[in-house]
């Protein structure tokens, strides 16, 4: 999301601009929000609710007051209510212009109502989410400001310029450093073109681009198996404990620990001593020793695991505890 700012004069909006303070902003904003105040002013939106008077697909409207409006709609559901009940009314309400009142109270309010609901996002972006959930699986984006730490970009399938300027302008600095941008797309988009290497790709063959660059990765050891692995085990909204530090979410957990998989030999080892699971097989709980390369018991850990598919176990919180040597004064 853009953190924007809006000049305000008599109750005119005269300007649209990216806030400076906001680090991924930067202080712009892309060519279609700038013009949002031509939008707002324009002599051609609508400023009152229209009630139709022709049929349906002839576009003849005739506006109302608001009052008459809301007269309308509420006398129309209450009809509709007293005869059938409230489960005849299917409410649906998504993000719109994505301000958080906006997006909740009318969930709330057809909750109260007791009306028929669609999951949000039913007829908006669910499509998009399966499709992404299919293609790549359910994992989420990068985080996009890490883009500054990268040795190496890849955009695939994505005209930065075009859909993502703020990424792109990062994009565009760390190039401008040395590193490379390689952009996999069949269309010789305004990205690729600006791109150190443009993989222009056949229509519908990214699948087999992607199962070649798995095989070359695992055939010639690239792939940090470990590393992988424990990844695989945390939730998306894991929380691991580091002292009185709370690690939250899965990618942030999997940053720290990666410098723990980047030694030749494994700084600790675990295993479970005790394993409990709720009788609903939702939840699970493993404690047990952490010991140092020698052997030495130096810690506990204590981990809550949840079934979050059949045979898919994945961590939720993680807490080790240090083990107190007695023995000294």
């Amino acid at each position: 999301m853009c953190s924007l700012l809006a000049e305000v004069e008599d109750g005119r909006v005269l300007r649209i601009k990216g806030d400076p303070e906001q680090p991924f902003t930067a202080g712009f904003a892309c060519a279609k929000v700038n013009r949002d105040a031509e939008l707002v002013h324009s002599p051609e939106r609508i400023q009152t609710p229209l009630r139709r008077t022709g049929a349906k697909g002839e576009g003849r409207f005739a506006p109302i007051s608001w009052d008459a409006a809301l007269d309308e709609i509420t006398g129309r559901w209450k009809t509709i209510i007293a005869e059938f009940g409230p489960l005849a009314l299917l409410g649906y309400a998504y993000s719109a212009h994505q301000g958080q009142l906006n997006r909740g109270l009318m969930l709330g309010f057809f909750h109260a109502l007791g009306a028929s609901r669609l999951i949000a996002g039913t007829v908006c972006d669910t499509c998009c989410e399966e499709a992404w959930n299919m293609t790549v699986g359910p994992v989420g984006g990068a985080d996009p400001e890490a883009v500054d730490e990268s040795d190496l970009i890849i955009s695939w399938g994505a005209d930065l310029i075009a859909t993502n300027v703020h990424f792109w302008a990062k994009a565009e600095a760390a190039q401008k450093r040395g590193v490379k941008i390689v952009v996999i797309d069949p269309r010789k988009s305004r990205t690729a073109r600006l791109a150190d290497w443009h993989l222009q790709i056949r229509i519908g063959t990214d699948a087999a681009l992607a199962l070649g660059i798995m095989h070359i990765v695992v055939r010639d050891g690239l792939a940090d198996r470990d590393y992988i692995a424990f990844k695989s085990f945390l939730s998306d909204d894991a929380v691991f404990f580091s002292g009185s530090t709370a690690l939250r979410g899965k990618q942030r957990v999997a940053d720290a620990w990666r410098r723990l998989f980047e030694k030749t030999e494994a700084p600790f080892s675990w295993q479970p001593e005790q394993v409990e699971v709720l009788e609903s097989g939702q939840l699970a709980l493993s404690t047990g020793p952490v010991r140092d390369p020698s052997g030495k018991l130096f810690a506990t850990f204590t981990s809550i695991w949840r079934r979050e598919a059949p045979g898919q176990w994945r961590i939720v919180f993680d807490k080790g505890a240090d083990v107190c040597d007695c023995a000294k004064p």
